[in-house]
């Protein structure tokens, strides 16, 4: 007969029957508590704590699988692909090619005092929270007793590091060296806080046994620049040394200090700072496709510190973001530079990866690193004035870069007038933010002037440039020349100016080869008139300045060609002027003189023919390339106006012949 006490069902017994598994029959006390002496007890469970547990559970697989969904939709997005028609199950996803200027994937910022790590790939960053609390940012900061063992080469030598303390100069002459990177680098390239900068190597001067490596990288790298930037005159007169016997001894220095920081795997801002300096004063040391390399790589170790993302940035104090954001701009100008020498293709989508921010238009004094706020844009000139107006410069070659890349719309012309606003508007912003409170009387105030308008001209003459133009009207062939002729005023007047002297460096790395060429040429077909007096005035000037036009024609495919080209346009001259009266002919120029003493004639032989699609023949010379030349040639004695205009001028073997021969900045 079944029982009539109340139905017990699983986890409803008292605690003695549960604990000796015996069913309980549910009576309070119950029968088996009474047989053995035992208080009956019976403790309530939540009904609900089990399915609670197990929803908790779904929920946190459920929050990591969306998570995990978003990165991977991301990390799809990042490499230009988007999923259709996601919400109908019956038709598969399709994939397409997003636009070109889709916005740029955000990552994540890493920052340990001077290290920081940016990981911006979707598969790292579901693991921040474990990079956060791992130390793979490394302090390169710790010194250690090195050996003094002389090195050649940045890359691919012995990672183990070598003593470079006996490669410092005496203690004065560190200050004089950076007195002089001061005066001719600092304003020039703004890499460094040149106060709390000044502060660091006072400390570091009192003590070279114990700097830091970045520190001592960074030493040298402003020792290379500082001697990089004057004369061989300048250099014995005050630092007791040739000029060519102190590049070498700082550059391998340089190096061999980078190594020992182990700059390849570091993220340390001092680091990249000497890398970057490094480069600069370094830059004639390298071919074309070395540089490119070089330079790629403080790209990217930059990129990997996150320089190129300005929402990385604000994680940092407002200091340091304004420093890293001067020296993300001064790489990048760098690098693509030395991309544009390599022949590597600078499209709109080079400058998609990046958003950080343009530096404040402000000196080293409206800044501190204690500072909260940074303060706004000043107006006029500033320490900055230099660099921001190449800033301004960059930014509008990369509007004409994009529309150079853009499907053609409208005619060659309409294109053409549109690049012509576009430099207009540059013109315009230059001239009302910086230029109009510039004081000539400042010679660093003087170089922002030249530089800006030169580089106005310079960016006209580009857009009407022969190479893009089959057909030029009489009308646009004076206006180029017109424009080259103030190219070369520009580079004649910083020459010129003994004020200028300390930014030379700078400015002999930017001869404007193009608008030499393109004036020497058009002179071949111009006999007389004032305008070709100024003309030959001023390329004579050129050469002049540029000693090594001449001096090293012997060994540069390029100056070689340069100068033959010269004196065929001077000959063509003379020829014509032969016509006239003996007391109407023009005086040789002195640099015709020079081209011709070192190629040992006494002048060009008349009946010699022309080249008219390429640079002039040239002779064979151990090591040149020679490149293949038009084979359609004319004798000079009857070469007309029109035999020789620019539009006839092979410009692609110009342009390359620029490439491989020089290293511009």
């Amino acid at each position: 007969m079944l029982s009539s006490g109340p139905r017990i069902t699983r986890g409803h017994s008292c605690d003695f029957c549960q604990q000796r598994k015996v069913r309980c029959d549910g009576h309070r006390p119950c029968s088996t508590c009474l047989r053995n002496g035992q208080e009956c007890i019976r403790r309530i469970r939540p009904k609900t704590q089990g399915r609670k547990n197990k929803d908790s559970a779904v929920a946190g697989v459920a929050d990591h699988l969306a998570r995990r969904l978003e990165l991977c939709e991301r990390a799809l997005q990042a490499h230009g692909i988007s999923l259709d028609d996601r919400g109908e199950p019956d038709k598969k996803p399709s994939l397409r090619l997003t636009n070109s200027s889709r916005s740029a994937p955000e990552g994540h910022l890493i920052s340990e005092k001077a290290q920081s790590r940016y990981v911006e790939n979707p598969l790292w960053q579901g693991l921040t929270t474990e990079l956060s609390r791992c130390s793979s940012v490394a302090d390169e900061s710790e010194s250690e007793p090195l050996q003094n063992v002389d090195g050649e080469m940045l890359l691919f030598r012995s990672s183990t590091p070598i003593g470079v303390r006996s490669h410092h100069p005496e203690t004065p002459q560190i200050f004089q060296l950076w007195q002089i990177f001061l005066n001719n680098v600092n304003p020039i390239v703004k890499l460094l806080h040149a106060p709390s900068t000044q502060q660091l190597i006072l400390e570091a001067a009192s003590d070279l046994n114990h700097i830091s490596r970045p520190m001592e990288a960074l030493l040298f790298s402003t020792y290379l620049c500082a001697v990089a930037s004057t004369n061989d005159e300048t250099s014995r007169r005050v630092l007791g040394g040739s000029r060519s016997d102190l590049m070498t001894r700082f550059s391998r220095a340089a190096e061999q200090a980078l190594i020992n920081a182990n700059f390849l795997r570091s993220t340390n801002i001092l680091i990249l700072q000497a890398l970057s300096l490094y480069l600069l004063a370094t830059r004639q040391r390298y071919d074309a496709q070395t540089r490119w390399l070089l330079t790629g790589i403080a790209s990217r170790i930059s990129r990997a510190m996150g320089l190129h993302r300005e929402r990385s940035l604000a994680l940092l104090p407002v200091f340091e973001r304004e420093m890293r954001r001067r020296l993300w701009w001064q790489i990048l100008i760098m690098d693509s530079r030395a991309a544009q020498l390599c022949g590597v293709a600078m499209t709109a989508d080079s400058y998609n990866f990046w958003d950080t921010e343009r530096p404040r238009n402000v000196s080293d004094s409206d800044l501190s690193p204690l500072m909260q706020e940074l303060p706004r844009d000043r107006p006029g000139a500033t320490e900055m004035l230099f660099c921001e107006i190449r800033f301004e410069i960059g930014d509008c070659m990369r509007k004409l870069a994009a529309m150079d890349h853009q499907p053609a719309v409208g005619t060659m012309d309409e294109r053409m007038i549109a690049e012509e606003r576009a430099i207009d508007t540059l013109e315009g912003q230059v001239e009302d933010t910086y230029l109009k409170d510039c004081d000539p009387s400042i010679p660093f105030h003087q170089l922002a002037l030249y530089l800006a308008r030169s580089s106005v001209c310079q960016m006209r003459l580009a857009t009407r440039h022969p190479r893009r133009c089959a057909d030029l009207s009489p009308d646009d062939r004076d206006r180029l020349f017109s424009l080259g002729l103030q190219v070369l005023t520009y580079d004649n007047l910083t020459y010129a100016s003994h004020d200028l002297q300390p930014y030379l460096w700078h400015v002999g790395m930017s001869f404007p080869f193009e608008a030499f060429i393109l004036v020497v040429t058009e002179l071949s077909s111009r006999r007389e008139g004032v305008q070709v007096d100024q003309a030959w005035t001023k390329v004579d000037q050129a050469y002049h300045d540029h000693a090594d036009l001449i001096t090293a024609s012997k060994t540069n495919t390029l100056f070689f060609a340069l100068g033959t080209l010269t004196l065929r346009a001077w000959e063509m001259r003379m020829a014509w002027m032969r016509r006239g009266p003996i007391l109407s002919q023009p005086v040789e120029p002195q640099s015709v003189a020079r081209l011709r003493a070192l190629r040992g004639e006494s002048r060009v032989p008349s009946p010699t023919p022309v080249p008219v699609g390429g640079p002039p023949m040239l002779p064979s010379a151990p090591g040149n390339w020679i490149p293949e030349l038009d084979s359609s040639m004319v004798g000079v004695e009857t070469l007309d106006a029109s035999a020789m205009d620019i539009s006839q001028i092979d410009w692609e073997c110009w342009q390359n012949l620029i490439h491989e021969h020089v290293d511009l900045f």
